[in-house]
């Protein structure tokens, strides 16, 4: 596991916000800072600050030190008005990394964009590189592995990416074993229900029925041969 660095945000203030109050009061509002989306910090809240607040509020974000050395990835800044029953979004600012290299603070500004994605106020920080985290402290702050989930949920079988990956894979191999399977399995059973019902029942039964009326058909006109050659004989002898 690579090192880990403590940014230190120091959010200044903030001119010409977007008054996202649907009575037109004046806004509360607060800064969340975060390069992780599972590890947003908030700073602290301006009440009456209105369009123009003024925070001088550091926010502690945790980032892996190569993030900082390679400065490819960014610092999101999201500004929220803080009201009585829910935080309304009002805009954010996006901070490229490679602006905090160094241990030395630096001031600078950012456009503020609106929730329609229009350019709306510009918001003030101060920002450093701050101590090196420990190894426990980093592990909390690393962002969590998004296979992990999905292939946990796809060995239970209970959907997620993992659970797809299964599925598509199970439609792959189903259909081509299905229609070689099922087939083969309709023929055996086809032929043996000709054994099961004819061998034992109608072929055996009827072949000795044949053989015992042949023998008693012959049996019959043998007799009756004899019986008609005695009667001629004996008329014919008689009569002569």
């Amino acid at each position: 596991m690579g090192q880990w660095k403590e940014l230190e945000v120091t959010v200044l203030s903030a001119q010409d916000l977007k008054n996202v109050k649907m009575t037109g009061g004046t806004m509360n509002p607060y800064c969340v800072a975060w390069v992780y989306p599972h590890t947003k910090v908030a700073g602290a809240v301006n009440n009456g600050g209105g369009v123009n607040p003024t925070w001088n509020s550091t926010i502690k974000v945790s980032v892996e030190e190569s993030l900082i050395e390679q400065g490819t990835a960014s610092l999101t800044i999201e500004i929220y008005n803080h009201g009585r029953f829910s935080n309304k979004f009002i805009g954010s600012a996006i901070v490229p990394l490679s602006d905090i290299k160094s241990s030395q603070s630096r001031a600078s500004s950012y456009q503020v964009r609106s929730k329609s994605g229009k350019h709306k106020g510009q918001i003030n920080v101060s920002m450093r590189v701050g101590r090196t985290l420990s190894e426990e402290e980093g592990t909390k702050a690393a962002p969590p592995v998004m296979a992990y989930p999905a292939m946990g949920s796809g060995m239970g079988g209970m959907g997620g990416m993992g659970g797809m990956g299964s599925g598509q894979y199970s439609q792959q191999q189903y259909p081509q074993q299905y229609p070689q399977q099922y087939p083969q399995q309709q023929y055996v059973y086809q032929q043996a229900r000709p054994r099961r019902s004819g061998m034992m029942g109608g072929p055996g039964l009827g072949l000795g029925a044949g053989l015992l009326g042949g023998m008693l058909l012959g049996g019959a006109m043998d007799g009756g041969m004899d019986g008609g050659g005695c009667g001629g004989g004996c008329g014919g002898g008689c009569g002569g």
